[in-house]
């Protein structure tokens, strides 16, 4: 009796194992490179030109935001190790007929940390023969075997010859790239960019910045004899101020780049990055003023709170708005002295606290070594007070005793 009911039993396992290996068979492997995905591969383009042999001249310009890679620590150095196949394919054969392979190094240590961005941009020439063909890139994450792909068409019924631009200032000795969101303070910027001449093509370049009510500003481009890479200074005229599009054009094609230029006789908040002032702003604001700036473009944005920061203004016979820079100093404190690993101080628990109710009255420090975590209790005039534990002595202090 007990035979067979093993045996039932053993037959119910093989029907339910089965039936388990069926259904697991129906899910497909998550994907990196699905569309509600973030795709490291940020900017891809390309230019396309004539030889004198009669073959294909084609640069691809890519540009990488680094955020999302795994990054090891040697020796002092944060290094994510990536590589980068860019494969040619022949579209009428579907055939791969070239592959170029990019070995990366990216030092997050020399980013520009006031942009809150790992961009890393380049390109790769290839000599191609006449035909339609579309390239395939594939960035891998060496670290964390992730990888992202991005794929661009082709079209060798028009030449491309002017490359993407390449808008940036220095500061330091240091290159610090501009965006639509990271205002820039200056007077004066950098434009790089590749221009192909072809064959009995004799026009020149011209370079224009212009916002949506008008042109600002004009200067002619000699074209090179001798080499196809361009550096341009632009001196900006006074009183620019806002979204402004920089072109360059040929007469036949362009390329145009939007930034966010600011006085340089208005510079009241503590950061370049927009996305910085709207999050310190979410601290500070009242709910109804924050929903109505997270509305506007970053323009209009800092007007409003240009404005709406005069009208607190407590002493308006002074240069300065003694509000503003208060917060201006606190910003600058937390940044200072509760950055946390890699997050930056206004970012933490601490950080927060303090940009909103200053400096405390007293701090009380306790450190349990049994459970192996470090406190820290804020006490403030109004009786508030504010506990932050650190569970694991690694630096990174919560706030525990409700939400903040």
């Amino acid at each position: 009796m007990s035979y067979f009911i093993i045996g039932e039993i053993i037959i119910i396992k093989k029907i339910v194992l089965t039936c388990l290996i069926l259904v697991l068979g129906c899910f497909k492997p998550l994907s990196i490179d699905s569309n509600n995905s973030f795709n490291p591969i940020q900017s891809l383009d390309y230019s396309l030109y004539e030889l004198d042999d009669g073959k294909l001249g084609l640069t691809i310009y890519y540009e990488i935001n680094g955020r999302q890679f795994f990054y090891k620590k040697e020796d002092d150095k944060y290094l994510a190790s990536l590589q980068v196949v860019f494969q040619i394919v022949n579209k009428d054969n579907l055939k791969e007929v070239d592959r170029k392979v990019v070995d990366l190094k990216l030092d997050k240590n020399i980013f520009d940390n006031s942009e809150k961005r790992v961009f890393y941009s380049d390109k790769v020439d290839l000599i191609l023969d006449k035909n339609l063909y579309s390239v395939n890139i594939d960035l891998l994450d060496l670290n964390s075997k992730r990888n992202w792909i991005k794929k661009i068409s082709i079209n060798n019924s028009e030449y491309k010859t002017l490359s993407q631009l390449e808008i940036y200032y220095f500061e330091d000795n240091q290159k610090k790239h501009i965006y639509e969101n990271i205002g820039f303070y200056g007077k004066e910027f950098q434009c790089d960019f590749d221009y192909i001449k072809q064959k009995d093509i004799n026009r020149g370049l011209n370079l224009y910045l212009f916002n949506k009510n008008d042109t600002l500003h004009h200067q002619d481009i000699p074209l090179l004899s001798d080499q196809n890479s361009y550096n341009i200074n632009v001196k900006l005229p006074e009183n620019i101020e806002g979204m402004i599009n920089c072109c360059v054009t040929d007469g036949k094609q362009k390329r145009v780049k939007r930034i966010f230029v600011r006085s340089t006789d208005k510079k009241d908040f503590w950061e370049n990055d927009s996305n910085v002032i709207k999050n310190i702003m979410r601290y500070v604001l009242p709910v109804n003023i924050y929903k109505d700036i997270k509305k506007m473009d970053d323009s209009d944005m800092i007007v409003y709170l240009r404005k709406y920061w005069d009208s607190l203004d407590p002493d308006e016979s002074t240069d300065i708005n003694e509000l503003l820079d208060e917060l201006n100093l606190r910003f600058k404190y937390v940044n200072l002295e509760f950055k946390e690993l890699r997050t930056e101080g206004w970012e933490t628990d601490r950080g927060r606290v303090y940009i909103v109710n200053g400096k405390p009255k007293s701090i009380n420090y306790e450190n349990n070594t049994q459970m192996n975590i470090k406190r820290e209790i804020w006490t403030y005039d109004s009786k508030k007070v504010f506990i932050f534990e650190d569970k694991n002595s690694f630096g990174r202090y919560y706030l525990v005793n409700g939400i903040f």
